[in-house]
């Protein structure tokens, strides 16, 4: 009966929650991106600061596609993503890293992301960047968007790999629990039952 149950919260999460990686492989690339593109589930609105690039480089840039920030004019950048579909949804991880032109500054720096969640809350954390891809772990949810400040006193910064999970009931976070909650009366009532039974058969 616990698996039961267990398979059961398992198959809630599942049909509510799709998991993907946004790496930017879809996009065009050695380009400026000001303003808005797609990639993967997540839309992006960006300044002039920021493009999309393959070059491989030294420091963070591993040869495959990334977002740069500080591109065209190194005094830093900002750009926000969030679901196209405009549904809530929660960031895992991302990569990212100092990369050309950051080498000047020691190679560190900082990013600043600002996540706006349904029903007006804000996180936010600070990046403390080396000149190399680090992962950098978040346990954020129910966002409507993500805001990326970089610090405009170093080079350049590049992103990618960003790990998000997506609400399929679009922007009401709400049916999750509420499925949790009709399906733990049915599964606690199976359970009673599994114990009446074993009791009876030791008591017979």
């Amino acid at each position: 009966m616990k698996k039961l149950f267990l398979v059961s919260l398992f198959l809630v999460f599942a049909f509510n929650a799709q998991a993907s990686t946004v790496n930017f492989e879809d996009n065009d690339v050695d380009v400026l991106q000001p303003g808005t593109f797609t990639s993967g589930e997540l839309t992006f609105t960006t300044t002039s600061g920021v493009a999309l690039t393959s070059t491989s480089n030294p420091g963070s840039f591993n040869g495959t596609n990334a977002l740069i920030t500080g591109f065209g004019n190194g005094n830093g950048g900002s750009f926000s993503f969030k679901e196209t579909n405009s549904s809530t949804f929660s960031l895992g991880s991302l990569d990212a890293g100092t990369t050309w032109g950051s080498d000047n500054f020691g190679g560190t720096g900082s990013v600043v992301l600002t996540g706006h969640q349904l029903g007006g809350g804000t996180l936010t954390k600070t990046l403390i960047l080396g000149f190399s891809y680090s992962t950098y772990i978040f346990d954020w949810m129910n966002l409507l968007s993500v805001d990326v400040s970089e610090n405009s006193n170093f080079g350049f910064v590049a992103f990618d790999n960003i790990d998000v999970v997506a609400d399929t009931n679009g922007i009401n976070p709400v049916p999750i629990p509420a499925a949790v909650w009709l399906f733990t009366p049915a599964i606690v009532s199976l359970i009673g039952i599994g114990k009446r039974k074993q009791i009876k058969t030791l008591a017979s």
